[in-house]
C-alpha cells in the first residue's frame, strides 16, 4: 500500500508546502517510528536461557562481523537466479509507469501535485487484490496438482500461477499505454494501471512463496536476493523512464 498512500500524501504536501517538506516529514516519521520501534517492538530472534554464557570480549566481538553479500550468492543457484528474472522485469517496468505517471497525467489531462497522487490509488486497489487473489489461487492450485501428482510435492508447482499474473501485467500495460497516447477519458488508463498492479503482486506472491518453500533454511536470505535483484531493475528502469516516454511515446513506450 505504501506505493499508493505515499504518492496521495506527497502529492499535496508539494502542491501546499513545497517539495523540501516532502522530506521532513519523511525525516520526522522515520524517526518516531524508529524509537516507537526500539522501545516496543520485541526481539524476533530472542532466545531465553537460564545462565549467560560465558564468553571473552574477542568472542563477543565476533558476533558482530557478517558479510552482506552473503545473501547474493544464493543468486548463482538456478532456482533463486531464474525465478528474480520475471520478478525483476516485471518490477523495474512496474516502477517505470510509477516514474512516467505525473509527467503523463500533468501533461495531457493537467492534473495538479495532489490530483496525480490520487492516480496511485488505482495501482494500491491492483495491489491489494493481487496479493489476496494470488495467495488464495496459489495454495488451492498447488494443492490440485499435488493430488495429481499422487501426493508427490514438487516446490516448482509454486510457480504456475505466475502464468495468470503475466497476462494481466502484459494486457495492463497495453491499455494503459495506449489509452493514454490517444488521450482517453483520465479515468480509463487506470484501469489498465491497476490491472498492471494486480499482474505484478501474482508474480510478486508467487514467486516469494516459492523461494520461501525451497530454501526453507535460508529463507530470508533467498528472499533478500529477489528483493536486491528487483529493485536493481526498478532503478534502471526508473532512470530511464523519462527519457524513454520523451523518446517514443506513452503508446509504444
Amino acid at each position: 500500500m505504501g506505493p499508493a498512500i505515499a504518492p496521495v500524501i506527497g502529492g499535496y504536501v508539494d502542491q501546499y508546502l513545497g517539495w523540501r517538506w516532502i522530506f521532513y516529514l519523511k525525516t520526522i516519521i522515520g524517526g518516531v517510528i524508529t524509537v516507537l520501534a526500539i522501545v516496543f517492538v520485541q526481539e524476533t530472534l530472542y532466545k531465553p536461557g537460564t545462565k549467560a554464557p560465558t564468553t571473552n570480549f574477542k568472542e563477543r566481538m565476533e558476533r558482530f562481523k557478517f558479510n552482506p553479500f552473503i545473501s547474493l550468492q544464493l543468486l548463482s543457484y538456478p532456482e533463486v537466479g531464474l525465478s528474480c528474472i520475471p520478478i525483476s522485469i516485471a518490477f523495474g517496468w512496474f516502477y517505470y509507469l510509477v516514474t512516467i505517471l505525473p509527467a503523463t497525467y500533468s501533461s495531457i489531462y493537467g492534473f495538479s501535485t495532489g490530483s496525480v497522487g490520487l492516480c496511485y490509488l488505482a495501482g494500491g486497489l491492483g495491489n491489494v487484490l493481487g496479493s489476496i487473489v494470488a495467495g488464495f489461487s496459489s495454495d488451492r492450485l498447488y494443492a490440485r496438482m499435488v493430488t495429481k501428482n499422487n501426493g508427490i510435492e514438487v516446490k516448482e508447482f509454486r510457480l504456475k500461477p505466475i502464468y495468470f499474473g503475466v497476462v494481466f501485467y502484459l494486457v495492463g500495460s497495453i491499455l494503459y499505454g495506449w489509452l493514454l497516447e490517444y488521450q482517453v477519458f483520465w479515468f480509463v488508463p487506470l484501469i489498465g494501471y491497476a490491472f498492471t498492479t494486480f499482474g505484478l503482486m501474482f508474480t510478486v506472491t508467487t514467486t516469494n512463496t516459492y523461494l520461501v518453500d525451497a530454501h526453507i533454511k535460508t529463507a530470508a536470505s533467498a528472499v533478500s536476493s529477489n528483493n536486491f535483484s528487483r529493485n536493481t531493475c526498478a532503478m534502471i528502469f526508473s532512470l530511464a523512464a523519462v527519457s524513454i516516454r520523451n523518446s517514443l511515446g506513452d503508446g509504444w513506450s
